[in-house]
This record gives C-alpha cells, sequence and structure tokens, in this order.
C-alpha cells in the first residue's frame, strides 16, 4: 500500500465517522410514523416560538401549551410569580422580550427585575448585568417533552437550559443591560449580550 492511498483511506474513515452518526438521527428520524417522507419538500417556517432569537420578527410568535404551562410551573416555583409579564398561551402571544429575544422578563418593580435568559451559554457565574447586581440565578433544565413542544412550532434547536435571575437594580431604571459569557472569550462564541425595555412600575 502506498503512502498516498493510506492517506485516502485515512481521510475516509474520518469523514464517515463524523457523518455517521447524523446518518443514524436522520435514519431514526425517518422511522417515525409522523415524519415527512423523504420526496416531501420542506415546508416553508411560517412561525417559531416566542423565545426563539433567530427567526425574523416577520414570523407568527406561539407559545404551545405545554411549554406554557412548564414555563409558568418554574416561574411559580422560583419567584413566586403565577403569570409571567404579557404571558398568555395563545398564537398571539405578548410576553416582554429583550431586543434579541435571548432573554424574557418575568417580573419587575421599582427595584426588583426578575427574568429568564433562553441560552445554554448563560450560567449564574457568567451573568454580568450593566447596573445593579444578581441576587439570585438558578439554572434550570428544559424537560425532553417540552423541548420537542418547541420545535414542533418551529423553534428549530431550543436551549436544554434556562437561566432564572432575580436581578437587583437602582430605581428609576428604564433599560436593562446584560452580557454573559467566559471572559477573555468574544462573546458571540462563548456567551451573548442583550437589552430590555423596563415597563414603568405599577403604583
Amino acid at each position: 500500500m502506498t503512502k498516498e492511498t493510506r492517506n485516502n483511506l485515512i481521510v475516509l474513515s474520518l469523514v464517515l465517522a463524523i457523518m455517521a452518526p447524523g446518518a443514524v438521527i436522520l435514519f431514526r428520524k425517518k422511522l417515525e410514523p409522523t415524519s415527512r417522507r423523504m420526496y416531501m419538500p420542506d415546508p416553508v417556517i411560517s412561525s417559531t416560538a416566542w423565545c426563539d432569537p433567530i427567526p425574523p420578527e416577520s414570523l407568527k410568535r406561539i407559545i404551545p401549551a405545554k411549554s406554557a404551562a412548564w414555563f409558568a410551573g418554574e416561574t411559580q416555583r422560583v419567584f413566586g410569580v403565577a403569570s409571567p409579564s404579557g404571558w398568555t398561551a395563545s398564537d398571539r402571544p405578548e410576553p416582554v422580550m429583550s431586543n434579541r429575544r435571548w432573554f424574557q422578563l418575568i417580573s419587575s418593580d421599582a427595584t426588583h427585575v426578575c427574568i429568564a435568559i433562553w441560552d445554554d451559554r448563560a450560567t449564574a457565574e457568567n451573568l454580568h448585568p450593566d447596573s445593579g447586581t444578581v441576587l439570585k440565578a438558578e439554572l434550570v433544565p428544559v424537560p425532553k417533552d417540552v423541548r420537542h413542544d418547541l420545535q414542533d412550532v418551529g423553534f428549530v434547536l431550543p436551549p436544554e437550559r434556562v437561566l432564572f435571575a432575580d436581578i437587583s437594580v437602582p430605581p428609576a431604571t428604564h433599560t436593562l443591560k446584560l452580557t454573559w459569557h467566559t471572559p477573555g472569550q468574544a462573546i458571540g462564541w462563548s456567551g451573548g449580550q442583550d437589552e430590555i425595555q423596563l415597563p414603568a412600575p405599577q403604583p
């Protein structure tokens, strides 16, 4: 066997090793009775979940019922808030989201803001508000059935974890800017940055 042939076999083996997991996933997916047939065209994406940061704002946003029930249950457990700000399970949701939809407002008053960050890269250790202090942060796993529920309405890669955080802010704060990333690394790779307009406190 020549050196060139041996190198070609090594490259081929590496390519097969990389492609094999994807092929297995695709094969298993096609075995599901409800899966789309290979000869059918890809569906046109017309909607997605309320917390998906990738698609354009022109897409219809949906809060599916199973995800709504899980999320409301977690906000009740973590913050004691049964109904997050603007929260309804419908095809016309109005939750209060950050500018790029990376995080969501749960509740707020004159000195506290409770949020949920829909990004796997966010942790209690790397969360940094531009003003104020993180008083509490809890990383909560997203159940598989909830992730599938989000995928069913168009969210291709929902996060496996959501970070719930209670942040103390100075009085009269109108905009909250958050950064979450590993120090010394580029934000785009190890984290994100986003801001949200806070509603006026209720008298």
